[in-house]
């Protein structure tokens, strides 16, 4: 009896089990907090690297004549009172909040932008949502260029997709009857090479291969409504598993160079097995896609240019075998688009 005693009461009779500690989530982070703001700096460069902010907000403040670099996602950052200063901020998960702030040029990708009181701003940008300025003026606003390689992980983690950008969509909250105070273009900025060599001086020994090339582009650079739309383009449909076809085909079609053929627009976004055939009843393989549909979110392109659907369809075919939709029907590329703002709520 006693010895069944000992047993049952270990702690007492024999070496006492010692229970690990509980661990808590905030003792797994190892986020120097120091590290989320940048404040009171003229000149010089802060980079943050891959890790380094692990999801956290971000502050940037009163800085002047400063390249900030963040190449990590984030919950948000507000970045306030800086002037002629160069900041790349990686995927958000939620806004990234500019005011007072003037002469600086940005590349952003996010969730959200908000812009007041600014002037005279450079923005590269990757929204999900409509980007909104507000008593802000000199706005010039063109398609998010630049990449590295933990880019696709950070924007998974910061629930961003590379498919989904409405950079050129700019809500300006206190509009002007004389002159906008916004314009977008489809143009390369002439800054972007400057700004890759900032980042490359900039680095010390962070090995972090960051290009603005069109051909390393994660992000389509899309021309959206700063380009007119021609009377016809062609509107193509990756089906599931969607983004490894897609990545291909952005890819595939930067790497032939061909300057003819423009991205219009990108869309990713889940499509009901009905709206599926509503849409694409009469494609080949429509039950398959349909099925398909239902199995995870389609990533579709708008696309124009000289023998455009010759290329779209040759390459579609190089890099997938698997179901997909290309259309040049005017009725249905618009039907595609409309029911992609209505299901994202843009």
């Amino acid at each position: 009896k006693k010895i069944e005693n000992c047993l049952l009461m270990g702690n007492l009779c024999g070496k006492a089990t010692e229970e690990a500690p509980q661990e808590y989530s905030w003792d797994k982070r190892r986020i120097d907090t120091s590290k989320l703001i940048v404040a009171d700096i003229n000149g010089g460069a802060e980079v943050r690297g891959p890790g380094s902010v692990g999801g956290e907000q971000m502050a940037i403040r009163n800085c002047k004549n400063t390249c900030v670099f963040v190449f990590d996602n984030m919950a948000g950052a507000n970045i306030d009172n800086c002037e002629n200063c160069w900041f790349f901020l990686g995927p958000s998960k939620s806004s990234i909040f500019l005011r007072n702030c003037k002469g600086c040029k940005c590349i952003i990708s996010c969730q959200q932008l908000r812009t007041r009181d600014c002037e005279n701003m450079d923005i590269s940008l990757h929204c999900s949502t409509l980007p909104i300025i507000e008593a802000s003026s000199d706005m010039r606003f063109t398609c998010f260029r630049g990449s590295y390689f933990e880019l696709n992980g950070q924007m998974s983690a910061a629930g961003l997709t590379p498919y989904l950008n409405n950079w050129d969509r700019v809500h300006d909250f206190s509009p002007s009857s004389d002159e906008p105070h916004f314009a977008v273009s489809h143009e390369t900025p002439g800054w972007t090479a400057e700004f890759a060599t900032r980042v490359q001086d900039s680095l010390g020994e962070l090995k972090i291969a960051f290009s603005v090339e069109l051909g390393r582009a994660l992000v389509p650079v899309t021309s959206g409504n700063a380009l007119p739309r021609a009377k016809e383009t062609v509107l193509v449909v990756f089906f599931h598993p969607a983004a490894g076809q897609a990545k291909k085909f952005v890819k595939a079609l930067y790497e032939a160079h061909l300057g003819g053929i423009v991205f219009l627009r990108s869309k990713q976004f889940s499509m009901a097995e009905d709206e599926c055939q509503r849409l694409f009843s009469a494609a080949e393989q429509s039950e398959s896609l349909m099925a398909l549909a239902g199995k995870g979110p389609v990533i579709g392109f708008e696309l124009q240019g000289v023998n455009c659907e010759d290329v779209v369809d040759s390459t579609c075919k190089q890099i997938s075998k698997s179901p997909l939709v290309t259309s040049k029907n005017p009725k249905q590329v618009d039907a595609f688009l409309t029911l992609a703002d209505k299901l994202l709520k843009v």
